[in-house]
């Protein structure tokens, strides 16, 4: 143990570490066998820390200390394994600091143990029991007076295996804004553990987030929006820059304002904002933040025929600014139509120096014996691929002879006070410089120098075994852009002589399969190397194992659990050498075997006549020749009520997979103290500011706003009110069109309160009115205006798991969204959505 004082330290400083101590030691301790739920269990092993190799049969004193007191003196021993744990002790402190020492040596080790609860090694989530109400409405929001369509579905767990609730009394009820109750509603779940109703909302509540709940167990609840809304007619949608586009340029941003009917909103005018903002600071951390935005930009532009739109979008640099310049430019456009709705979108657009950035897999590790291969995408910074050329650069390095260990990698000396010979002999495995940082490595030939390519999958073939770098670049005037990365290539056969690495691990990257076995291999330049192996299913238990290295290479051949319920498989390889710990992990994905729950339509038409009878299917598949039967819940309703609120169909699944993964890992590379001298308490004088009251003593201020609005209705042919019509033929097509308002637009007032009717003066009607009039008379009114087109909640499949409904289609201009969710007695689910 050493213990130094810092020359110059200030004794005032409470900050400054005026006292340093650290251990120097011939050994390391790692664990053997991990537990998060009893710490004072976990089994360790004393290990030499130049080569890993256990110290067996050695005396061992412990000093159990808890906030800077001695407690305990305490005698063990490793055994022929080398391993040990902590003796017993009275104490029952959460927090507590074990200094072990080896009286042969006089080593000495630190460890400190959060933790004196012992939890249930098998506990399980899953094997509890739990169960789940979940309740689905057709859509996400109403109006007063409006139905709301419900279906309840009842699950539980218990002992690992998950079902539906069948026989189930339930009560739920609708509460208000305010959480009174409204309704409730008794029933009995079927044998799907479901049941299905509706509520109708009261009219003269106060508005806002109504829910649906169940009473008791299983709980349940459901929010739903209750408001005046008016319905959506048209929105407003921007199209992706597609092109390239960089500063100093004007790049034309397009959109298009569209009625849900898919009629476009022609010459209508656009309000935009465009607001220019700095993000640098979102990619370099020492550029300041929030500083440099620009004021507003406020425009107008006119949609054509179409409907669409183009706002022009200056991009210019700031050259008052140095450095990297990255601005994201946020676009707000607003359209208001002839009847006074406005609907808006935004949009945002990254522009940096550069047109395009260049994208590649990263390759890392890979065998000599198989094809090196790698996506490589050039794109704008709208995210848009632009399928451009770029040029490849391949180079293999010439590695430094030493073998660098993990401790001092990030501590890299800039001005070296050693010659590099002295600092060799004195640290052999740690960086002298930057120099021997992979980034700095000399080349030792080119493979590819420059050329271009096009494709998107750049393929190399086979590669020889040894460190690559990797640089994929254009060049845009003075500015290169470039995607730049290093891997390694290694033989299965053995590890090559000039590559010293201190530890390397490589797992299949596909997933794997059940019941069979998977290779990983371990590669280690270090001579003599052991390898602590550690395999972990989630369980909470560890198999561990020390093995030796062949030619530098450990096969490490693991078995694929059969259990279903282990999704993957965690494997560490820890290496001990040159007074270094280092731990790789992998994770095994394996490869489920059963197939999920899927609806697919089988019959669908995804445009609509007004009023159209329709006859639909949907399947519901499962594993390979499974007969499915299922109950399915299709639900269709106007999509342009997601702009208020989105209904979307989750479900719950109770099963998780639950498991328990053990860090092996070692970080406490050089175990050090700091401690320094505390002045002590002194009073301070503080001056108090003042604070005024500017409010007259009213500390809390209430604001309440409304909103008031009236309706007229009309009937078929007569309004309740209309101002005399112009003499003008201007006037009269406006009164035509007035005319031609549908069924549609008055039915949106029928929820709201109508006042009496006014009575008009008696106007005269112009010949050509009057005759426009009776021929509009002829012309059927659309009168199946709902919101929701259906709601169907206890289809059930056939015996080949299909589904068949028929409906006829609302006379609603719009957009809809198509809704399923089905499940099983064995609560297995799927979900699907269409939109059109």
């Amino acid at each position: 143990m050493a213990e130094y004082t810092v020359a110059g330290a200030d004794t005032k400083d409470r900050d400054s570490r005026q006292n340093l101590y650290f251990l120097v030691s011939g050994n390391r301790i790692i664990y053997q066998s991990k537990t998060d739920r009893n710490p004072l269990s976990d089994e360790m092993k004393l290990v030499s820390s130049e080569n890993g190799k256990p110290t067996i049969n050695e005396n061992i004193t412990f000093y159990e200390f808890v906030s800077g007191k001695a407690l305990n003196k305490l005698e063990g021993k490793t055994n022929e394994k080398g391993t040990f744990k902590f003796p017993a002790t009275a104490s029952k402190e959460y927090y507590r600091t074990y200094l072990i020492q080896q009286p042969k040596t006089n080593d000495f080790q630190i460890m400190q143990v959060y933790g004196n609860t012992v939890y249930d090694a098998n506990y399980n989530p899953n094997k509890q029991t739990r169960s789940t109400a979940q309740i689905f409405t057709d859509r996400a929001i109403y109006r007063p007076g409006q139905t709301v369509y419900f279906k309840v579905v009842n699950t539980k767990i218990e002992n690992e295996v998950e079902a539906v609730v069948s026989g189930l009394k339930q009560k739920i009820d609708l509460q208000d804004a305010n959480g009174q109750e409204v309704s409730s509603q008794d029933f009995t779940t079927n044998e799907f553990g479901s049941y299905h109703g509706s509520f109708i909302l009261p009219k003269g509540k106060l508005n806002g987030v109504f829910y649906l709940r169940t009473v008791g167990e299983p709980r349940g609840y459901k929010d739903i929006r209750v408001e005046e809304y008016k319905r959506p007619k048209f929105e407003v949608s921007f199209e992706p820059v597609k092109e390239e586009y960089k500063y100093g340029q004007t790049i034309e941003l397009k959109g298009k304002a569209k009625m849900f009917s898919g009629v476009a909103l022609s010459n209508t005018t656009v309000n935009y904002e465009i607001k220019k903002r700095n993000i640098r600071w979102k990619y370099f951390w020492w550029y300041p933040q929030d500083n440099d935005n620009e004021n507003s930009i406020l425009g107008e532009a006119k949609t054509n025929e179409k409907g669409e739109f183009v706002i022009p979008l200056d991009l210019k640099k700031d050259e008052n600014l140095e450095g990297i310049q990255i601005d994201n430019y946020e676009i707000n456009a607003s359209v208001t139509d002839i009847n006074g709705e406005t609907q808006s979108a935004d949009t945002q657009l990254k522009v940096s120096s550069v047109s395009h950035y260049i994208k590649a897999d990263e390759i890392k590790n890979a065998f000599s014996d198989e094809n090196v291969k790698l996506k490589v995408e050039t794109k704008n910074y709208n995210e848009q691929n632009l399928k451009k050329s770029y040029q490849v650069k391949l180079s293999k390095l010439s590695a430094p002879d030493r073998i660098f260990r993990e401790n001092f990698k990030a501590e890299v000396q800039d001005l070296p006070k050693y010659s590099k010979e002295e600092f060799i002999s004195k640290f052999p495995h740690d960086l002298f410089d930057k120099n021997d940082e992979i980034k700095n490595w000399k080349t030792s030939s080119v493979i590819l120098n420059g050329t271009t390519r096009n494709e998107e999958s750049l393929d190399f073939g086979k590669l020889d075994a040894g460190d690559y770098q990797l640089e994929l670049f254009n060049i845009e005037g003075k500015d290169t852009i470039k995607s730049e990365q290093y891997f390694s290539i290694w033989d299965k056969g053995a590890l090559k002589p000039a590559q010293k690495t201190f530890l390397t691990v490589i797992a299949p990257k596909d997933e794997v399969s059940r019941g069979e076995k998977a290779k990983v291999y371990v590669f280690s330049a270090i001579p003599d190397a052991l390898i602590n192996v550690f395999v972990q299913d989630g369980s909470g238990k560890t198999i561990s194992e020390t093995l030796p290295l062949k030619k530098g290479i450990l096969e490490y051949m693991v078995d694929i659990p059969k259990d279903k319920s282990v999704s993957d498989l965690n494997l560490q390889f820890q290496m001990v050498a040159f007074n270094d710990v280092n731990t790789e992990s992998a994770t095994l994905k394996i490869k489920d075997t059963e197939s999920p729950l899927k609806i697919e339509t089988v019959t669908f038409r995804d445009k609509l006549e007004p009023n159209s009878k329709e006859k639909w299917t949907v399947k519901v598949t499962g594993n390979d020749k499974e007969k499915i039967n299922a109950e399915v819940l299709a639900n269709m309703y106007d999509m342009s009520l997601d702009q208020f609120a989105v209904n979307n169909y989750k479900w719950n699944r109770l099963y998780a997979p639950y498991k328990r993964v053990a860090s092996y890992a070692v970080r406490n590379y050089l175990e050090e103290r700091t401690y320094q001298k505390k002045m002590r308490y002194f009073n301070e004088n503080y001056i108090m500011a003042p604070d005024f009251n500017w409010f007259d003593g009213v500390d809390n201020f209430i604001a309440l706003q409304g909103y008031a609005a009236g309706a007229v209705a009309e009937s078929a042919t007569n309004a309740a009110y209309s101002l005399p019509a112009p003499p003008s033929s201007a006037g009269r097509k406006a009164s035509v069109a007035m005319k031609r308002a549908t069924a549609e637009d008055r039915i949106e007032v029928i929820q709201n309160v109508v006042p009496a009717p006014v009575n008009a003066p008696k106007v005269d009607a112009f010949p050509q009115e009057q005759q426009n009039q009776e021929s509009l008379e002829k012309v059927a009114v659309r009168m199946n205006l709902n919101e929701t087109a259906f709601f169907y909640p206890d289809l059930k499949t056939d015996a080949e798991g299909n589904v068949n409904f028929e409906f006829t289609s609302p006379e609603a201009l719009t957009k809809w969204k198509l809704m399923f969710l089905a499940h099983t007695k064995d609560a297995r689910a799927a979900t699907l959505e269409k939109k059109w």
